[in-house]
């Protein structure tokens, strides 16, 4: 009996918890079976400007018509909801880092059939203030995971947050472009020129985030700009940052 215990933990070791909910799993996968059904997969309709979730298929969803953009796509995998929106905060706000790769494990099938061919990738820079209270940029854990996973050359300090902003939760879709008008910034050293540039996050909510960062890489010579991000809100709202 204790020898096929001792097999059994070389081949299931103890003690491997789901990264979302914590329950103990032996399978050595980092999500459970239960939590792997309920996740809210960015997989039905979406808009195909922006890639968050709607009620039926959309060249531009009623967020994207009328708006200047200035990014050529996105795309998410999950919908900021459920364990996903769960893991997000835990990954942004409570230090647990390690959901860095859990994330990125399902972005990066996303980010290969997006079609994107990016050339290098960067991530949504915090303020300086932000950086000194959380130590860490959640973006950029996201970022490097994703292209280790998918071999993309990552360029972390390609782009600055030049203006320290309020905070964009709760703020309308106007609120929020003014907010980081003019916030964003391409560092001297990055060569945007004539590149295709996949900009990974954590969540899109209005997309206001991905536009100002494009503008600025457009501004810079960038041919194309692409979004990824861990989840996005639904195109109407419904799961509203």
């Amino acid at each position: 009996m204790n020898f096929l215990k001792r097999v059994q933990g070389l081949i299931y070791p103890e003690k491997l918890t789901c990264d979302f909910c914590g329950r103990e799993i032996f399978s050595g996968k980092l999500v459970c079976e239960d939590c792997e059904r309920d996740l809210p997969k960015n997989a039905g309709y979406i808009c195909f400007k922006c890639g968050r979730r709607t009620h039926m298929p959309t060249e531009l969803c009623e967020t994207c018509v009328g708006k200047e953009l200035f990014y050529d796509g996105a795309r998410s995998a999950f919908c900021y909801d459920g364990y996903a929106r769960k893991g997000l905060v835990n990954l942004k706000f409570n230090n647990m880092r390690y959901l860095a790769r859990t994330f990125a494990e399902y972005m990066r099938p996303v980010y290969l059939l997006s079609g994107f061919n990016a050339d290098v990738a960067v991530c949504a820079p915090i303020g300086r203030q932000r950086l000194f209270d959380r130590g860490y940029n959640q973006s950029e854990l996201i970022a490097r995971e994703v292209c280790e996973l998918v071999g993309l050359e990552f360029c972390p300090h390609a782009l600055l947050k030049i203006k320290e902003t309020q905070s964009q939760v709760g703020l309308t879709d106007e609120e929020r472009t003014k907010n980081l008008r003019g916030s964003f910034a391409v560092n001297e050293d990055f060569d945007a020129e004539d590149k295709t540039i996949l900009v990974i996050d954590d969540v899109m909510t209005t997309g206001t985030t991905i536009n100002e960062i494009a503008r600025a890489l457009k501004r810079a010579g960038a041919k194309e700009v692409y979004a990824l991000t861990a989840a996005s809100v639904d195109a109407d709202g419904r799961n509203k940052y």
